[in-house]
């Protein structure tokens, strides 16, 4: 009677020691950056020292700051303050965000405190530990990103607060638009107060506050700025060493960049077409998770520390893999994903194989394999995890 809730508890400790892990070594890692903090702290700067051109790029190194001209407002806390502080101050964010997304996700999911599931959460910090720790080396925004969009999703469904939950999903699309995702979502779902309020606030964030700090004619400037740098910065040989989304993968391939785009083009669709037949099949954490997946094929070019978005399917995949509600088949195709993927990096891409084990299997295959498991299993609505999932929409607040 006594052991199983030592196993228990010993098992939640294995994942709070993997929690603090994560937590430490993407502080520490974020206070000896030098790469994407730098452009993100250089941008604020200019707004505080009233200078207008923010996407002058020979200032900042090597990077180009090629996010909207909202940005730098949200980083004003940051470079109001000497870069080293700021530093620090940014690589605690960043691990608290990664924190309160966690979290959000796991009561989002009401996911159970047994031992199966304690597992599945433990197997899910695994393998998101490399983006989250490239997240720190790089000193990216994705982690104050899915903290935003999960909060967004857990305010408007557990805690009925649709408008704030808006507000942060606005806050993420003003960043970087692709978080815009989960408005499809919000629509398919008929949140039409939460859907509204990030409508309403976009807007406010991307056009009303850029005229009121620039001007008219000079928001029009750093509009046309920011799309210039977007469209220049999309391309090769810069981004030829990542091997994360589907142009990349299709340029190696074929040595053709009009070839990548047609490719490119076809997987966004086919991503497009499973996500409508999830909503058709009313599959919702289905269809959530492959909003966070567009999130990744959408962008011509996705690097590792992007694929932070996964750890809500993730988290959901392995909570029905553990306690096994996934068909023998999505199973197979889980395990083998990592050796396929392998394969694939090193008959496409030439990567050594070091690369692909610590990339864990996430990369653009490993990604299409996820999709697979949850088609395969739409396709039969008998399965345990189509079942399952339907409870818990059932059992989401309206």
């Amino acid at each position: 009677m006594h052991g199983a809730p030592k196993k228990e508890a010993w098992v939640r400790y294995l994942l709070y020691v993997l929690l603090a892990a994560l937590t430490a070594t993407s502080v520490h890692r974020t206070a000896k950056t030098d790469l994407d903090f730098k452009v993100f702290y250089g941008a604020g700067r200019r707004l505080v020292d009233g200078d207008r051109n923010l996407y002058d790029f020979r200032r900042d190194g090597v990077f180009t700051f090629k996010y909207s001209p909202f940005f730098p407002v949200l980083m004003l806390p940051f470079s109001a303050l000497p870069e080293k502080t700021s530093r620090l101050l940014w690589g605690l964010s960043s691990a608290l965000a990664f924190l309160l997304a966690w979290f959000a996700f796991i009561r989002y999911l009401e996911l159970g405190n047994d031992t199966r599931s304690v597992w599945a959460q433990c197997l899910t910090l695994l393998l998101v530990a490399q983006p989250v720790t490239n997240n720190a080396i790089q000193g990216n925004i994705n982690a104050l990103l899915l903290a935003l969009m999960a909060l967004a999703l857990f305010l408007d469904q557990k805690a009925n607060r649709p408008i704030c939950a808006g507000i942060l999903l606005a806050l993420a699309i003003s960043t970087k638009l692709t978080p815009a995702a989960l408005g499809f979502y919000w629509l398919c779902r008929k949140r039409y107060r939460a859907l509204s309020a990030a409508t309403l606030f976009s807007l406010v964030f991307m056009i009303l506050v850029p005229v009121l700090l620039y001007g008219t004619a000079g928001a029009c400037y750093q509009y046309e700025q920011w799309l210039t740098v977007l469209k220049d910065t999309a391309h090769f040989p810069f981004y030829k060493y990542t091997n994360q989304s589907p142009f990349v993968v299709a340029y190696h391939f074929s040595q053709s960049t009009g070839w990548a785009r047609v490719f490119h083009s076809l997987m966004i669709t086919l991503f497009v077409a499973t996500l409508l037949f999830f909503c058709w099949s009313r599959l919702w954490l289905s269809v959530l998770s492959t909003c966070f997946f567009l999130m990744l094929v959408v962008p011509p070019v996705s690097w590792i520390d992007y694929y932070l978005f996964l750890t809500f399917p993730l988290l959901w995949i392995h909570d029905a893999l553990f306690h096994g509600k996934l068909g023998t088949l999505s199973k197979v195709i889980y395990f083998v994903r990592f050796g396929a993927t392998g394969f694939l990096v090193q008959a496409f891409v030439g990567r050594e194989w070091s690369d692909f084990f610590a990339y864990y299997g996430l990369q653009f295959w490993g990604l299409c394999a996820l999709l697979l498991i949850l088609s395969i299993e739409a396709i039969n609505p008998s399965s345990p995890y189509s079942r399952a999932e339907r409870e818990k929409t059932l059992n989401c607040a309206q």
